[in-house]
């Protein structure tokens, strides 16, 4: 990650984050007026959001899903392929998420393979496997969908933005709060990723794969 990337999401901690303190009174206003106008549909970006999605739509016979509703400052979509074999069945998805705190986006490639064990008596056992691609030899696990193009509706609808490689943004930790959403005390002992912070809460350490 570049200083200048690094500068322009440091302002935007201080600016929506009480780093520090955590716990004070009114501290995650700024970002929950964020929040607030994309699930009201009132939010500046979603008109051209929308145009992006279905031009997504019109590019991959995948599915397509529009997950701009979820309580966090982003917007996000998924391309996803399910495929069964057997009682084994694999989802392939391309993950697109923009974050509302800054003008910076990623994407990234997640596997995710689930296989049904009957127990006697006792049900299904689920046994999964997921992992972040960003490494060459993976990809035939990889979905197949068109890069190029989707890079093009990115760029043509949203301009201002700029990408960051995934891997950056889930590897380096921000220290001194934690994300929005969060509905705990502090723990200075836990650490956070510009990820979660940013652009999605999801717990991203123990599933990256290189």
């Amino acid at each position: 990650m570049e200083q200048k990337d690094l500068e322009v999401i440091m302002k935007a901690f201080q600016a929506y984050y009480p780093l520090g303190m955590p716990d004070i009174k009114n501290g995650f206003d700024k970002i929950r007026e964020v929040i607030g106008a994309k699930i009201r549909e009132e939010h500046i970006l979603l008109e051209r959001w929308f145009v992006l999605v279905t031009e997504l739509k019109q590019i991959t016979t995948h599915q397509v899903y529009n997950l701009y509703y979820t309580q966090f400052p982003n917007l996000m979509v998924t391309i996803d392929q399910v495929i069964s074999i057997g009682n084994i069945k694999v989802n392939q998805r391309f993950i697109l998420c923009f974050s509302l705190l800054c003008t910076y986006f990623t994407y990234f490639y997640d596997y995710h393979h689930r296989t049904e064990l009957i127990v006697k008596g006792k049900g299904g056992l689920s046994m999964k496997g997921i992992y972040f691609l960003n490494n060459d030899i993976f990809e035939e696990l990889k979905i197949d969908i068109p890069l190029e193009k989707i890079n093009e509706i990115i760029k043509k609808h949203f301009p201002e933005y700029h990408y960051l490689y995934h891997y950056d943004l889930m590897m380096h930790n921000i220290v001194g709060g934690y994300p929005i959403g969060y509905n705990f005390q502090y723990d200075d002992q836990k650490k956070y990723s510009i990820y979660q912070y940013l652009f999605d809460l999801d717990e991203v350490e123990s599933r990256i794969c290189l």
